[in-house]
């Protein structure tokens, strides 16, 4: 490895340039080790010096299991500034290692600016660094950094973007000057948030449309200071699930659900007749809704409810064939057409567990006493249009995590990367109504459905032809 020709500059910034690039062509990586402005710079291999230990580190102190490049290569240039210009000198040609691949020198894998500004205008776009390094290695072959680069690099834009402000400070006063984004929150005396709600106006104009049901359910390891964050999604009449708007609490209690609550339904028009609601059998949420929205009627998800009793009460059997036969039972009850028929299914129940009171009990005291939740005797009387689980909450939840990419990200990030995602999505919505208004459903009897074509969405004239033709099977001669 040979050291770069001894030469006379015009500029310190010539003399570095020359002398990194000829280091770069030999194999090795020139550093500054110090240098006074106008007047002199030492540079030397980015491997020599010797590392030092943590000054004042007590003993037994939590030390990070740190390695260092540094082996005290002895090679040393220097430059010196006289009578306008920068003259270099060669003080130590010699090292003391041999070549290695520059991919492991920082200084060799210096991004460029454009490397860089592409860097932050995928990150804007929520594209993740593997698939940013993809890109960049498309573009340009021979460059040689590594993905922590383009991690660090990014890291390196958040403090200008938030010009000393916190996260949480800078995205309020973003939303605040934002058009196209309702907000609200709630601090603490110390100016913690408790409680951070907001929605797209364009998805509030969707909940106003679309309102018949709402469905409200907590998501987890979204960001790293592990608030709950509450989804609320609707669907559109193209039977598509859209979210309508998120609420980062401080907890799940009942406080926090009757904040929620009453500021997403300060974002809405009120609707009449009330929406329906679906959730989970979440006591608090329960309580907040029977606080906040007495007239609403509220649906509690029996998927949820069936793995709920699954795992208080299978253990409780001995065999696999005695806990199926309960469970159908239990499927009997929660699908009963009628109270009567309820009340035979609950008779039923009651008498097959005469030798396991303790469930019975079980289910009278914790599920049955939600039962105008859940059973269909009582839910079949309110417009729910199909929606007796939150799956379609749950849904949203993955489409969700996939933009947000991790569960460590601070609010600001969250809010970033769920932007870009409801900003698909309503274009997306926008585009299938669109769609959807100037096709005309020929699978439809033009007889039948004649005043409904061109005024219904082809999608609930899709579900008035399933059930017609279900009726034509079962009653050929009255209706065929």
């Amino acid at each position: 490895m040979e050291a770069p020709p001894e030469a006379i500059y015009s500029t310190r910034e010539d003399l570095l340039m020359s002398v990194r690039n000829f280091a770069l062509s030999q194999g090795y990586v020139v550093t500054i080790r110090h240098s006074t402005a106008n007047k002199n710079v030492v540079l030397g291999c980015d491997m020599g010096g010797v590392y030092h230990d943590r000054v004042g580190a007590l003993e037994g102190a939590k030390r990070r299991k740190t390695s260092t490049r540094r082996i005290g290569c002895p090679f040393e240039l220097y430059g010196s500034y006289s009578k306008g210009y920068w003259q270099l000198k060669v003080r130590n040609p010699m090292h003391t290692h041999g070549l290695s691949d520059l991919s492991a020198h920082p200084q060799a894998r210096k991004l460029s600016d454009d490397q860089r500004a592409e860097i932050g205008r995928l990150s804007s776009m929520g594209v993740r660094p593997q698939t940013i390094e993809a890109v960049l290695r498309e573009s340009d072959a021979s460059a040689r950094f590594i993905r922590r680069d383009i991690y660090n690099a990014r890291m390196a834009e958040r403090p200008r973007q938030l010009g000393g402000r916190s996260p949480v400070e800078y995205l309020v006063q973003q939303l605040q000057h934002e058009g196209s984004w309702l907000h609200a929150k709630q601090s603490d005396d110390i100016g913690h948030i408790r409680f951070l709600m907001f929605a797209h106006q364009k998805s509030i104009d969707f909940a106003n449309q679309y309102n018949r049901v709402f469905l409200l359910d907590c998501t987890y390891k979204s960001n790293r200071y592990r608030m709950p964050l509450l989804h609320i999604v609707g669907f559109s009449p193209t039977n598509k699930s859209f979210s309508v708007a998120f609420c980062f609490m401080e907890n799940e209690e009942v406080e926090s659900y009757c904040w929620a609550l009453s500021t997403f339904f300060s974002f809405i028009k009120r609707p009449n007749p009330p929406s329906v609601l679906c959730t989970d059998r979440d006591w608090a949420l329960l309580s907040a809704i029977e606080h906040q929205l007495p007239d609403f009627p509220h649906i509690l998800c029996v998927w949820r409810l069936n793995k709920n009793i699954q795992a208080h009460c299978k253990k409780e059997f001995v065999t696999n064939e005695e806990y199926n036969k309960f469970f159908s039972l239990w499927i009997n009850l929660a699908s009963a057409p009628k109270e009567e028929v309820y009340n035979q299914s609950k008779e039923d129940i009651r008498l097959f567990l005469k030798d396991k009171p303790h469930i019975f009990h079980y289910l009278e005291n914790n599920v049955l006493v939600h039962r105008e939740k859940f059973v269909i005797a009582w839910t079949r009387k309110w417009l729910h249009l199909g929606n007796a689980t939150t799956s379609r909450a749950e849904g949203a939840h993955a489409t969700m995590k996939r933009w947000i990419c991790s569960s460590t990200a601070d609010i600001l990030t969250v809010f970033e990367m769920l932007e870009r995602s409801i900003v698909a999505q309503v274009n997306a919505i926008d585009a299938e109504l669109a769609h959807d208004r100037i096709l005309t459903p020929v699978f439809a009897s033009k007889v039948l459905f004649a005043n409904l074509i061109g005024h219904v969405w082809r999608y609930a004239i899709t579900l008035l032809v399933e059930q017609y033709q279900r009726e034509q099977w079962a009653f050929p001669v009255l209706i065929g």
